[in-house]
């Protein structure tokens, strides 16, 4: 499978799962990527419910994200990243990861 039609799928399912909004990380080389399903629902949630901040799991790593800051920062090496929520559809290029 192309890369194009791979991308393609994944929207597809993100933007079924999650018709308003994506919750991605940003990489150290500056690319958005999209939050596991579980764990998109798990911000949005912090988010609706007034928190500051919620701990997720995403790729075997623990992670606590400040939704108010839209920042992440690894639990182990406190490396600090940039978050976003975006539109569906919004800011998803091809080079995405998802």
């Amino acid at each position: 499978m192309k890369h194009n039609q791979h991308f393609a799928i994944h929207m597809y399912l993100l933007i079924s799962l999650f018709p308003d909004f994506v919750w991605q990380w940003q990489d150290e080389r500056n690319r958005w990527n999209a939050y596991p399903p579980k764990t998109m629902c798990e911000l949005e949630d912090a988010l609706k419910g007034g928190q500051d901040t919620v701990s997720v799991v995403a790729s075997h790593r623990a992670y606590t994200v400040d939704v108010k800051k839209m920042e992440q920062s690894n639990d182990t090496t406190s490396v600090i990243r940039k978050v976003q929520r975006t539109k569906s559809g919004e800011n998803l290029a091809p080079g995405s990861q998802i």
